[in-house]
């Protein structure tokens, strides 16, 4: 596949994909009134790019078996678990959150829903980009750096919208996510499966952890709690 084209391409779902997230956001702050729609339109997407890119995404796809499955299930009962013992044990999100603003941290059930779509997209747009520039002949550590810096900066503009310390949380993470999800999908036929898993309870924990431990966090956020 011809990098330039594929590269364009690449650019183009991420961007409209990006778009559609923002006009939907747009009269509906989390999604939670169009959750279907947009989880939907994520799982679209990413079958788009399967297909797109079939010649370089196929031997990935075709690596996944029942053993995933049982996996993914697996996690995904747990993830539950632990949003519904840590909503029963503490009863109210600890944080007084503006409306359109974190959504996260609601551990609101549709937007887990919204969480799972939206990663088999991501992941599958990683994948992609991944197995394209190795395609092309790039080094594993030039692709590293494109990835750790091109996560970080999409982040970036986080700084404007949501508090300091989330925001920070998140770039730096990105950062760091941008190494290892590459190094996975290029060391294990299956790495595709693990970066997806890595990314998911990253966001189940985030939320969960920052209920644990809200008063350890209201001394560090700016925004005015309960």
């Amino acid at each position: 596949m011809n990098i330039l084209t594929g590269s364009i391409v690449w650019l183009a779902f991420w961007t409209f994909a990006n778009i559609f997230r923002m006009v939907v956001q747009s009269f509906d702050k989390h999604y939670f009134g169009h959750v279907q729609l947009v989880s939907l339109y994520s799982l679209a997407a990413a079958f788009g790019i399967v297909l797109y890119y079939k010649q370089l995404l196929f031997p990935a796809i075709k690596a996944l078996t029942t053993f995933h499955l049982i996996v993914f299930l697996i996690v995904v009962s747990i993830n539950l678990c632990l949003y519904a013992h840590t909503k029963r044990t503490i009863k109210r999100c600890p944080f007084n959150l503006p409306e359109n603003r974190h959504s996260y941290l609601r551990l609101d059930y549709r937007y887990h829903l919204f969480c799972i779509s939206e990663l088999i997209f991501q992941q599958t747009m990683v994948m992609a980009g991944v197995l394209l520039l190795t395609s092309a002949g790039l080094k594993t550590g030039t692709v590293l750096i494109i990835f750790s810096v091109f996560f970080a900066a999409v982040h970036l503009p986080l700084l404007l919208v949501i508090d300091t310390f989330w925001a920070l949380l998140f770039t730096i993470s990105s950062f760091i996510a941008g190494i290892i999800f590459p190094l996975l999908i290029l060391n294990l036929k299956d790495g595709f499966f693990y970066a997806f898993l890595i990314h998911y309870v990253f966001y189940t924990l985030v939320g969960v952890l920052s209920w644990r431990f809200s008063r350890f966090l209201k001394k560090i956020w700016k925004s005015k709690q309960k």
